[in-house]
């Protein structure tokens, strides 16, 4: 399990968990059978106490979103928040890290206790397919109320729809024609493309060709939180390469995840990225 940030969904396993249960809505269940599936899909985990954790607080948040909290699910994340489980990871990370996910934690909790999402007003999202094809362009709304642009490059088996995101971050509208000279803020990243369109998060804008694409390569580890690791692997989209110690030559590599458009969109507005700190 990997972790990269203090947020619910800042974690590979909770991305899982938060995949399962839309793959479930768009399939035409009840939020109510999403969630037996995902249980079920993730049983075995459930009894991890590191993992099972992680399950319950991401299924929570899952249904908050969809504005469909069910008091089983509610109780339990609620419980595990107040107990303290699963935060011996962020205690070993250090203090400042384990300050933050508590922040994280209790927020959760609030919301939890409300019975609703961070906007309650906020109608439950449509549970249909949206239709996103590789070259497709997005004009991506940031928290600082500017703009940002990436196109749809790459659609990996296992880890879905991968993006370039242009190294144009403005306050005015941009065209095709300027985007098709763009480079790249930085390398291309999976991230949860149909969630960022179904929200409105992200707005197709158009469609340029794809034709300078290299599949780049990936670090990943067995992480806890920032710090000096030594597990890297290297992956290149179909196996992985054992390192140890990660070279110098590797540390500008993007880790494997899958991003969350809403944890994407605060790294290209402010340039941070929790990566940056696993070495």
């Amino acid at each position: 399990m990997g972790a990269w940030g203090a947020g619910i969904f800042e974690d590979d396993l909770a991305l899982d968990v938060r995949a399962s249960f839309e793959d479930a809505l768009e399939a035409g269940r009840s939020v109510g059978e999403a969630t037996e599936q995902v249980l079920e899909s993730f049983r075995e985990s459930l009894q991890d106490p590191d993992e099972g954790p992680v399950i319950y607080l991401a299924l929570a948040a899952s249904q908050l979103e969809q504005g469909e909290l069910e008091p089983a699910v509610r109780d339990r994340a609620v419980e595990i928040i107040e107990r303290g489980e699963g935060l011996e990871r962020w205690e070993e990370a250090g203090q400042e890290a384990l300050s933050e996910r508590r922040r994280e934690l209790q927020r959760l909790r609030a919301r939890l206790l409300e019975g609703s999402g961070s906007n309650p007003k906020k109608p439950a999202r449509g549970r249909g397919k949206v239709s996103a094809r590789v070259g497709d362009c997005y004009l991506i709304h940031l928290p600082s109320g500017r703009k940002a642009y990436a196109q749809y490059v790459h659609r990996h088996p296992e880890y879905g729809p991968m993006v370039r995101v242009f190294d144009i971050v403005t306050d005015r509208e941009v065209g095709l024609e300027e985007l098709a000279s763009a480079g790249e803020l930085f390398p291309p990243v999976f991230v949860a493309l149909e969630r960022a369109l179904r929200d409105g998060a992200w707005e197709r804008i158009g469609s340029l060709p794809v034709t300078d694409f290299v599949f780049p390569k990936f670090r990943r580890a067995l992480v806890n939180g920032p710090g000096v690791y030594h597990n890297w692997r290297i992956w290149d989209g179909e196996k992985d390469t054992y390192v140890g110690d990660l070279p110098p030559e590797y540390r500008g590599l993007e880790m494997l995840s899958i991003w969350g458009y809403e944890i994407l969109a605060k790294r290209i507005d402010t340039g941070e990225n929790i990566d940056h700190q696993l070495r």
